[in-house]
């Protein structure tokens, strides 16, 4: 079998508007291609709202026909790890990040390195190997900072190489390893693998319809991913603060918890509530199909 993906891209200022023209690059008869990148989820703020829009334009972009591509990092721009850090809440942030690119309806793409938390490198000019940022320094910082080598372990190289790697390796590196994160049952790698492993064994995560919440408060993205033999609820809370989902129009009665992180932060079912911990991840998985938005 083969696959054809195009990666469509858009000058400044409409990196947004990436939806529209990448949609109308696929085609379904062998007259186009099967699937395009859509980068407007790498030039969004972190968001609910932001995010919940691109969804919603891409979705309305493909009219029901072709297939959605997700991404969050590439090799030509900063790490969203990066782009997105804040402090001790860097990290929470990140895993948000993780479950709605691995519960979206469509095609996830990792950047090497995303899955334990690799940041971007800041360089000098003199360090830059990149033609890119040699010729357009400062006003293009290049993209050397974001093609580190991977980070293995804590040894020379990050485990990466015995010889001298063509690009320099991040300091953090001894802290920041995969080796390091398998031991850590809560670090970001094992995060990703739950996920993966989530997303294998629930087949709405990989083939099913995506429904938005329309109970989703502010700052909270929710949605349905169904399909006849199942139907998930995602709930991703943005924000640092807890937030209040509301089930009035869903019976809870039959319902089973796939996931939940952190684990031990989430007030589950009060009645038809819940709160959402601090950068929370829900996944709930309905017995029946029990929910009505007319």
């Amino acid at each position: 079998d083969r696959v054809l993906i195009g990666e469509v891209a858009l000058e400044p200022p409409d990196y947004l508007k990436g939806a529209e023209k990448a949609a109308a690059y696929l085609g379904e008869a062998e007259d186009g291609l099967h699937a395009a990148f859509n980068f407007s989820f790498m030039y969004s703020k972190f968001s609910a709202e932001k995010f919940k829009g691109q969804v919603k334009t891409w979705e309305e972009a493909l009219k029901g026909k072709g297939w959605p591509v997700y991404v969050l990092s590439n090799h030509d721009d900063r790490r969203h790890l990066s782009r997105y850090a804040k402090g001790k809440e860097t990290i929470p942030r990140a895993k948000v990040l993780a479950a709605m690119l691995l519960t979206l309806k469509g095609t996830p793409f990792l950047y090497y390195g995303e899955e334990i938390g690799m940041k971007n490198l800041q360089l000098k000019r003199s360090e830059l190997l990149d033609p890119l940022g040699k010729r357009y320094w400062p006003f293009h910082p290049g993209r050397d900072g974001e093609r580190t080598p991977m980070q293995w372990n804590e040894n020379l190289n990050a485990g990466f190489t015995t010889g001298k790697p063509w690009n320099k390796v991040h300091p953090d590196y001894a802290s920041i390893n995969v080796e390091a994160q398998n031991k850590e049952p809560d670090s970001i790698l094992n995060f990703y693998r739950k996920l993966i492993w989530i997303r294998k064994k629930n087949i709405a995560l990989r083939q099913g319809k995506y429904r938005e919440n329309p109970d989703s408060p502010k700052g909270v993205f929710s949605f349905f991913r169904e399909t006849n033999e199942e139907t998930l609820l995602v709930v991703l809370n943005f924000t640092d603060k807890k937030r209040r989902l509301s089930f009035n129009r869903i019976n809870m009665d039959k319902r089973k918890i796939i996931l939940a992180e952190p684990k031990t932060e989430h007030n589950l079912f009060r009645g038809k509530w819940i709160n959402i911990a601090p950068y929370g991840v829900l996944i709930l998985k309905f017995i029946i199909h029990n929910y009505n938005f007319k």
